[in-house]
């Protein structure tokens, strides 16, 4: 489980560098509680202060950035902060060491903190 926390935390790293090289102009800098829809449910991050989102999602998963269509009312995440494989939803939060995020995911909540500002939280579809 280590492991897989550690790979998804190099993962998002990875993914956050390409990001800053790249210029992506699409890419949702920094989204106040960003929100997407997957396999029809709600994914919903709450960061306590700025904070970048990247979601894995499983190969196959129904993702919908429509946020609206499973409830949403935030801000949709964009397209490109969301992947795909693997067979679990991983999300990591990049923010401010010591800032609290809260991750739900249908009817499953949690919330984190930790001293690096990387928190991933892991849910099964």
């Amino acid at each position: 489980m280590k492991r897989l926390i550690l790979v998804a935390a190099v993962a998002g790293l990875f993914v956050v560098l390409i990001s800053f090289f790249t210029g992506d102009a699409k890419a949702c800098r920094y989204c106040a509680d960003p929100q997407v829809c997957i396999n029809s449910e709600l994914l919903n991050v709450v960061p306590s202060a700025q904070a970048d989102t990247f979601v894995l999602v499983p190969s196959g998963a129904a993702v919908d950035f429509n946020i609206a269509d499973c409830g949403g009312t935030g801000q949709a995440l964009q397209p490109s902060h969301v992947l795909t494989g693997g067979n679990k939803i991983v999300v990591t939060v990049l923010t401010l060491p010591n800032a609290s995020v809260t991750t739900s995911y249908g009817a499953a909540s949690r919330t984190k903190s930790s001293p690096l500002g990387i928190d991933v939280f892991t849910f099964h579809p």
